[in-house]
């Protein structure tokens, strides 16, 4: 399959626009190797939605606000550009807060162009709950640990936290999320800073804990990962990875260890069709069925792991 390019400033994506007059364009900002990109199982499905939309990724280094301001001014000028999607580490850029209104959420994962208007949204946090609660588990009243807090995981903890009641919840982040947690506990919620998944123990009963990596290949490779999952397994809780990794080592090891456990596909499944779901609302760029959306995501998952992985 012809992949669209990856860009990386304005001037590509004016210069793709020019070249593809009849298609609007929702931009994905990203910060990944190239052999990620190759890989990316966002670029392969959502570029196979309909000949009107191109899911066009950008490379952009964190911290670049100049390029990603750059980019932000080309969309309110261009008819063209209807969404960009964020994932780490430009999840809710300080660069974002021009668009901000009294509805916006904490931490925006989209901007999408609603009558014009570019609009905040948060889409991470619906849908990570969501397809937990449909196919994993709830959080009512569970002990809940989210490994890495910024981003993805900063969107879950305040849906998590405002909509779920959880008994507690633990946010594990090397960079201090004072704000975050400050701003949780202040609306009720037993929430609470670490830097390290070491720096707590839980006591656990049965179908008791909710533990997920949010924090990307970082927690997957970090070894107190798999030492928190041995210290409460065989208990019957929940782990999710929300790498879209079908065999990512920390599924596999949770599930040997006697967790219930899941990787990412799910969630991004979940939270792009809510996000192709949108963009045909606003913008009439063309609509799947659940059924067939699903099957794009499942064979573009299939192919990154035999890449990554082998057969």
């Amino acid at each position: 399959m012809n992949k669209v390019p990856v860009c990386h400033n304005a001037s590509h994506v004016s210069y793709y626009a020019k070249e593809n007059k009849d298609k609007k364009l929702c931009l994905f900002f990203a910060d990944y190797p190239e052999h990620r990109w190759d890989n990316s199982m966002t670029r392969r499905y959502m570029n196979q939605i309909g000949d009107g939309l191109a899911y066009l990724p950008m490379n952009i280094k964190g911290g670049d606000l100049e390029t990603i301001e750059d980019v932000y001014r080309l969309m309110a000028t261009s008819s063209q550009i209807i969404a960009i999607n964020h994932t780490k580490p430009h999840k809710g850029n300080s660069r974002m807060e021009q668009f901000a209104d009294q509805n916006s959420p904490y931490i925006a994962d989209v901007i999408l162009k609603i009558d014009g208007k570019p609009t905040l949204m948060n889409l991470n946090g619906t849908a990570f709950v969501d397809w937990c609660k449909k196919t994993l588990t709830g959080f009512k009243g569970k002990q809940v640990v989210l490994l890495g807090a910024g981003g993805s995981g900063g969107a879950i903890a305040e849906k998590i936290a405002l909509e779920e009641s959880p008994k507690s919840l633990h946010l594990v982040d090397l960079l201090p999320k004072t704000e975050l947690t400050n701003r949780l506990v202040g609306r009720g919620v037993p929430a609470k800073y670490f830097q390290k998944l070491t720096d707590f123990r839980l006591t656990s009963k049965r179908d008791d804990i909710v533990f997920a990596n949010c924090s990307g290949m970082d927690g997957v490779n970090d070894p107190t990962t798999i030492s928190f999952l041995e210290e409460h397994g065989a208990k019957d809780n929940s782990f999710v990875d929300i790498e879209t990794d079908k065999k990512v080592k920390t599924v596999i090891a949770a599930r040997n260890l006697g967790w219930r456990a899941a990787d990412g596909v799910g969630m991004a499944l979940t939270n792009d069709y809510k996000l192709v779901t949108l963009m045909n609302q606003f913008h009439q760029t063309g609509l799947l069925t659940f059924a067939q959306f699903k099957k794009l995501v499942d064979a573009a998952a299939d192919a990154k792991a035999a890449a990554m992985h082998g057969k």
